[in-house]
């Protein structure tokens, strides 16, 4: 997971534009202002927020984009294999995926048949 630092100080939210005190999140490559008005409408991760409303380093790579990668090279692959790839918990993999589900990129799979386990795979 991406430390992250969060400041507060005047300025322009990045999702509003308003001029007001914001949150200043960042990770040190990627920054991002969010009100307090922002912030609670919004059911964002910070990660989220600096992913969506992000601007700074445009090369960083998180870990997140790293599970996006491992998921278009193997095309599909179980969150337990996944995790164990990533040296990353389980429960890490879901959130990411569920993100990343959201978004349209790849899509997560829990099987009906409560022997399987749960998977993602590239979307159609």
């Amino acid at each position: 997971m991406v430390p992250v630092k969060i400041t507060s100080s005047e300025g322009r939210c990045d999702v509003c534009q308003t001029v007001t005190s914001i949150k200043l999140v960042s990770d040190g490559k990627k920054e991002v202002s969010v009100c307090a008005a922002c912030a609670g409408k919004m059911a964002s991760t910070l990660e989220e927020l600096l992913i969506q409303y992000g601007h700074g380093e445009e090369t960083m790579e998180t870990s997140v984009d790293k599970f996006l990668v491992l998921v278009k090279e193997k095309k599909k692959l179980t969150l337990e294999e996944a995790a164990t790839i990533l040296k990353e918990k389980q429960s890490t993999m879901e959130k990411w995926a569920e993100l990343l589900d959201r978004r349209g990129l790849i899509k997560l799979v829990y099987p009906e048949n409560p022997f399987e386990k749960p998977y993602v795979q590239v979307k159609d």
